[in-house]
């Protein structure tokens, strides 16, 4: 099978990580992540500082760092067959960046309403103590704000309240829109519906893969 390069860009709350996952098992490719690359990497000692700093923060990781990290992921062995990237490119420079050290060979684009996303995101809740995920609507805990887990408390992250998602939402439709434009020239950017539930999408970007394979 021949390299096959794949980008999966979306607004927060469009299920990027999930259909990832299932990209990486189809066509046997690892699944990257910034924020798992982030975590492993946050003590990476640079000239502009640590991950860590700007994480803690809650500031966005400075491009060097960034590139530095990726550049490192990208070189490890079980990229040689190819792989799927989530989280990144987050703006056109970095799209740039990443055209110069990897052929991108399908950027899959999650087009999710802003409604459905504040439906996702504000229902989500998180243990403090395990970390596991729940939301009031698609996967509810069996006795409310308690993991049905570990029996700790649910939170609900900043993150995830209305005011900051409204925010997270407008950032994004200023940066993704010139990427998207960047990749629909070169013809390798592919739009699905991500309104739908996740099976739904999945057949979706299973044609694609198909088309691609063939």
């Amino acid at each position: 099978m021949e390299m096959k390069n794949i980008v999966v860009i979306g607004p927060p709350g469009a299920g990027k990580g999930t259909q990832s996952e299932r990209i990486s098992e189809r066509l046997g490719v690892p699944h990257i992540s910034t924020g798992d690359m982030l975590r492993e990497h946050r003590d990476l000692k640079t000239e502009h500082g640590k991950a860590r700093e700007y994480m803690e923060r809650g500031d966005l990781v400075p491009d060097k760092i960034m590139y530095r990290i990726l550049d490192h992921r990208l070189k490890k062995d079980d990229t040689e067959k190819g792989f799927v990237l989530d989280g990144f490119p987050r703006d056109i420079s970095q799209a740039k960046h990443l055209e110069c050290i990897e052929k991108i060979d399908i950027v899959i684009s999650l087009e999710v309403e802003k409604k459905n996303i504040l439906k996702r995101l504000t229902g989500r809740r998180i243990c403090e103590n395990c970390g596991e995920t729940f939301h009031l609507n698609y996967k509810p805990p069996e006795k409310e704000g308690v993991c049905t887990k570990c029996g700790s408390d649910l939170l609900q992250r900043e993150d995830d309240k209305k005011e900051v998602i409204k925010q997270r939402l407008k950032k994004y439709r200023e940066k993704k829109l010139p990427i998207k434009n960047f990749y629909e020239k070169k013809g390798v950017l592919r739009k699905v519906d991500g309104n739908k539930d996740i099976e739904s999408v999945w057949n979706e970007i299973s044609v694609i893969l198909e088309e691609f394979i063939k």
